[in-house]
């Protein structure tokens, strides 16, 4: 760590002052704005007799660890005057305006102890080098952060209590909406934003739109077919600008951005999924609210596009529909890699290694006239019809299942509870730990389950319920049932298919019906 400077200044010389100011999003307008805070600043200045180095400023920026505000530009600009040595004094409206982040204020203390710059918050002068001083520094930044723990706290019910309401949660709205707020700053309503838009395409020439009108377009597009990729071109062309870069400009035409405005095909996947533009309201993966603002799109419109690209789940992850389009690619595995195998030209199966490569229509017949003939056998299933559905073990997973969902129930309700006074901390903590739970006695369920297919096919006449299963059914029974492994014969070798695939139970279906 370089060395502190021994303090050294000339009575004569006024000290060179920076004035910062920062104020968060204030639609009520009860807190200083930036050039209230500015104007208090250039009184202490000229009260001091400083010398104005300079005058910066974050409007509508948030200094608070639980912020997703972004890079605050000036304020990095002020902590390079302090670390260059080329300042002698901080001075801020209130030490909050610097920073709400403990860790943030500590290292801001330490460049002011490296380079001696004094701090003049509501115009009191502390020096970070004076033991007392840097106590009170100390206690005054651990202070700012503790209110934004409780603004944080306060934040979280609040979204809460709007949600059971049908409110539209904090932040920005989907693309395609705008929020109407009153004269004192409060959330009136979400409604579909129709405001024209003006912008300068690639080939130069103007085009207008409207966001709600973006977003109608990209559905039918979807839903005609068009590729999300054809699409991001388009829009990319008429210059219209990604969410991300609309939503910045919107909030500050003036602010400078680093990032692209560009849009991808993922951003337009991820946008066409959302819940919200059919009006929808969930919290923390509970629904509180149908009809909350207008829709954009309908419920069947939505199921078809949710069918092309998956369906949401929540939080954030997505469910992806199957997209093998033969038997067994992804499912048997090679006899000396243990590596699933893939469909390659032919077309054939392929372990990724070479080991082994076998024509898919081969391949699929002789495993499915091997499955159609156990299923055939009478022993075989009511051995396995027997031990389907009165399995103790399973019944025991499936009460034990119920505690923990009850548990997680609890925690997701008290999240939407106004009321409730146990901290949103301990309950992420306690959906950490249930979470994980349910997802093992899933797994393990699932793993003693008979599949609905097989059951379907063990009911009827095998042969006529496979021929009426679709591809995904026909492999989802395929799996419970069985085992398949492909074996290498080398380079140029000849062999019957018998000699070439192994089909075996499952290992799931050994355990039920016993078979050793």
């Amino acid at each position: 760590m370089p060395a502190q400077k021994q303090r050294k200044h000339d009575p004569n010389v006024p000290l060179r002052a920076a004035i910062y100011a920062r104020v968060s999003i204030d639609r009520s307008q009860n807190r200083a704005s930036v050039s209230e805070q500015v104007e208090a600043c250039q009184k202490v200045v000229a009260r001091n007799g400083y010398n104005l180095v300079g005058i910066y400023s974050d409007n509508d920026q948030s200094a608070s660890p639980y912020s997703k505000d972004g890079e605050r530009i000036d304020w990095n600009n002020v902590v390079k005057l302090i670390r260059a040595g080329e300042i002698d004094v901080l001075v801020i409206f209130e030490y909050s305006r610097a920073t709400r982040d403990d860790a943030v204020w500590s290292i801001l203390l330490q460049f002011c102890r490296l380079q001696n710059v004094l701090i003049c918050a509501g115009g009191k002068v502390q020096d970070p080098v004076d033991p007392t001083d840097a106590l009170t520094l100390g206690v005054a930044g651990l202070m700012a952060a503790y209110e934004a723990h409780l603004i944080s706290e306060r934040v979280k019910r609040a979204h809460a209590a709007r949600a059971v309401l049908g409110s539209p949660g904090s932040g920005k709205p989907p693309f395609g909406y705008k929020r109407v707020y009153n004269g004192v700053g409060e959330l009136v309503r979400q409604e579909i934003d129709r405001d024209e838009r003006v912008t300068i395409g690639t080939d130069g020439k103007e085009y207008r739109w409207t966001p709600a009108g973006i977003m109608e377009m990209l559905f039918a597009e979807i839903l005609r077919g068009t590729s999300r990729y054809r699409l991001a071109q388009k829009l990319n062309a008429m210059g219209i600008p990604n969410p991300r870069t609309f939503f910045a400009k919107e909030k500050n035409p003036e602010r400078i951005l680093k990032y692209t405005s560009n849009w991808n095909p993922a951003a337009i996947s991820t946008m066409v999924k959302n819940n919200s533009y059919l009006g929808h309201r969930y919290h923390l993966q509970v629904l509180t609210a149908t009809d909350a603002w207008p829709a954009l799109i309908s419920e069947a419109d939505y199921k078809s596009i949710t069918s092309i690209f998956g369906k949401k789940v929540f939080p954030g992850k997505t469910e992806r529909p199957a997209l093998s389009k033969h038997l067994l690619s992804r499912y048997a595995v090679c006899g000396a890699c243990q590596l699933s195998v893939q469909i390659t030209s032919g077309p054939a199966y392929r372990c990724r290694t070479g080991h082994c490569y076998i024509r898919s229509d081969e391949a699929d017949r002789f495993v499915v006239a091997w499955t159609l003939d156990r299923l055939s056998d009478k022993s075989f299933r009511e051995a396995l019809s027997r031990h389907s559905s009165d399995d103790a073990r399973i019944v025991e997973l499936k009460n034990k299942r119920l505690v923990h969902q009850q548990a997680v129930d609890d925690a997701n309700a008290a999240y939407l509870d106004p009321n409730n006074q146990v901290p949103h901390a301990i309950l992420n903590k306690k959906l950490e730990i249930e979470n994980p739970i349910l997802a093992q006695i899933d797994r393990e369920i699932n793993s003693l389950t008979v599949p609905d297919e097989l059951l379907e096919l063990l009911a009827g006449e095998p042969v006529t319920v496979w021929r009426n299963m679709d591809l995904q059914a026909q492999r989802r029974a395929l799996k419970c049932l069985a085992s398949v492994t492909m074996i290498p014969i080398g380079r140029g070798g000849k062999a019957p298919i018998e000699a070439r695939i192994a089909v075996d139970y499952s290992e799931r279906i050994k355990a039920k019906v016993g078979i050793i």
